[in-house]
């Protein structure tokens, strides 16, 4: 039992390791409009259809909305960030 809640901890350990690393390639293309889905994927040395389903199975989401979202996000939060400065 042990064995199987170390394997478990070990597996969710190493799934949020690669969240974070999509994140900072994410941001750390943003300003790249060609950066998608296929960029992502060759960065992270992982087929798009590998990711696509490890990303499904935790958060219901593909790579490509991932990024999307992860962009209108980060668009909303400079433009906030930009009527709070003009105040």
């Amino acid at each position: 039992m042990i064995f199987f809640d170390m394997y478990f901890c070990l597996m969710n350990l190493f799934i949020l390791n690669r969240l974070i690393l999509q994140y900072t390639l994410i941001e750390a293309n943003l300003g790249n409009e060609k950066f998608g889905a296929g960029e992502l994927s060759h960065e992270l040395g992982m087929s798009r259809s590998n990711i696509n389903r490890k990303l499904r199975s935790l958060n219901k989401t593909s790579i490509s909305q991932l990024i999307q979202e992860y962009r209108l996000q980060r668009a909303m939060d400079m433009l906030q960030q930009k009527v709070s400065d003009s105040n």
